[in-house]
């Protein structure tokens, strides 16, 4: 699926307008200090009051997302996870002796 596929589909940022905490949020949050996370903490905040956000604002959170270098760290987090899941389905195969085409359909569903 294709990015305009997936935001037809799911919306812009929807995790956001729901209140999600994704993984590269937390990874900003926690990893940068109070100041330089402070507009992204007030555009949460003002979420939580008004029950959603513009996409201006959302724009706003994705792009410090990708500037600090948080997006990309998702990104390695998650291909260390597949090459992991990878290996692990190798030695099923060979304790098995079998290829597990099952497994290695699914993973490569998910491949980012």
């Amino acid at each position: 699926m294709t990015k305009p596929q997936y935001t037809s589909q799911k919306g812009f940022c929807e995790d956001i307008d729901e209140g999600k905490f994704s993984f590269p949020l937390v990874h900003y949050l926690t990893t940068n200090g109070a100041g330089d996370t402070l507009q992204v903490r007030e555009i949460l905040q003002q979420r939580r009051e008004s029950g959603g956000l513009a996409v201006e604002l959302k724009r706003i959170v994705l792009d410090r997302l990708a500037k600090s270098g948080s997006l990309d760290y998702t990104k390695q987090r998650l291909c260390k996870m597949q090459s992991d899941v990878d290996r692990c389905i190798e030695r099923l195969e060979v304790m098995t002796g079998r290829k597990n085409w099952v497994l290695r359909v699914c993973l490569l569903k998910l491949v980012v």
